[in-house]
């Protein structure tokens, strides 16, 4: 028989080829974790790409058009402060009981209004904002244009509320194109349409060659009739499903208009008959509306972001996005330094 030392143990070449098989397991197990964390810090550093989340959903530069849970409604508003209107819209919802968002634009913030933004966040109202100008179209500007409403409109809400910047923005008249969503979503706002409009006889957009006083002058809303109020409700009735189950909506008017404020507690009313329950916008971004922020207090200071500077007290939802990403890119290395360790030791031994 012969010598049959020279043939390599067949145990020995199973052993190796279960290392090396390891080996590689384990180094693509360590790239699988660590190359997704370093291309989207990288993406998130070079594109300014804003991370605002609930504890369900991120948003981007898609609007926001309706509430997540079935059967709520979330009532904003646009084109104020208005002096007198306003104060007659927060008057009336503290009555109802009912918190909505108010859309401020800069230009209408003035020694006059700066107390109504302060009261509207007091009274448990989201605030957000629609630029600088108003009424805009943001169609018709360039592309500095846009970046200056927004730049301006955020400082001028910021400084009405002790330096807090707004978090929602919304175009007024619903009107935007793709580059202005680009815009608004790397400036690190969440823009929000809506579902449900009802004409209150006042429009959001406007030319841009449009003159200060006619602008102004459409600030100086006459009172409603009864026959426009009517004919707002019924709009609401014929545009509100009568099946709450099946339904969720964003919903907008102007506080700069009085049209709404004579119709609204019976549009409330009706809501609640047909089994709608009415949500602040933060709240009505959460999937479970039995679920809401138990950090916020009572008073409703709400999600709002500090300049430079963070978050505002009382939003839990930043603070767990926050938590979260922390502690996956606190874990995951350890689990990636980890397999090479295992990658490594294989590999030798």
């Amino acid at each position: 028989m012969g010598n049959l030392s020279h043939f390599p143990d067949t145990r020995t070449i199973s052993i190796k080829s279960y290392k090396m098989a390891g080996s590689l397991l384990a180094m693509a197990l360590a790239l699988v974790i660590l190359v997704p964390l370093l291309v989207s810090a990288q993406l998130g550093n070079a594109t300014g790409l804003p991370q605002i989340a609930t504890r369900f959903r991120k948003y981007y530069d898609l609007p926001v058009t309706v509430c997540l849970a079935s059967g709520t409604i979330s009532l904003i508003f646009e084109g104020g402060p208005h002096p007198t209107l306003t104060p007659a819209y927060l008057d009336l919802l503290k009555t109802l009981r009912v918190p909505a968002a108010f859309f401020f634009a800069g230009q209408n913030i003035n020694a006059n209004t700066i107390a109504i933004v302060a009261r509207a966040e007091v009274e448990g109202h989201v605030i957000g904002f629609t630029g600088y100008k108003y009424p805009i179209s943001y169609t018709s500007l360039t592309p500095a244009q846009v970046t200056r409403e927004l730049t301006m409109g955020s400082a001028a809400v910021a400084q009405a509320r002790g330096g807090f910047a707004p978090t929602y923005f919304r175009f007024p008249g619903n009107e935007y194109t793709l580059a202005d969503l680009s815009a608004v979503t790397v400036a690190g706002y969440v823009s929000v349409s809506t579902s449900l409009d009802a004409f209150d006889g006042a429009g959001g957009s406007a030319s841009s060659s449009q003159s200060s006083n006619q602008q102004q002058q459409q600030q100086q809303q006459p009172a409603a009739t009864g026959n426009q109020s009517d004919i707002y409700f019924v709009q609401w009735q014929q545009r509100l499903s009568p099946v709450a189950a099946n339904a969720r909506y964003i919903a907008s008017a102007h506080d700069s208009a009085p049209v709404a404020l004579s119709a609204l507690r019976a549009i409330v009313n009706l809501a609640q008959e047909r089994g709608y329950t009415f949500l602040r916008l933060d709240d009505c971004l959460e999937k479970d509306a039995n679920t809401l922020k138990s950090g916020r207090k009572s008073n409703g200071l709400g999600t709002a972001l500090l300049l430079n500077s963070g978050q505002r007290p009382g939003d839990d939802s930043s603070t767990k996005s926050a938590a979260g990403a922390a502690l996956a890119f606190s874990v995951a290395p350890g689990a990636a330094v980890i397999s090479l360790v295992v990658a490594i030791t294989l590999s030798i031994f």
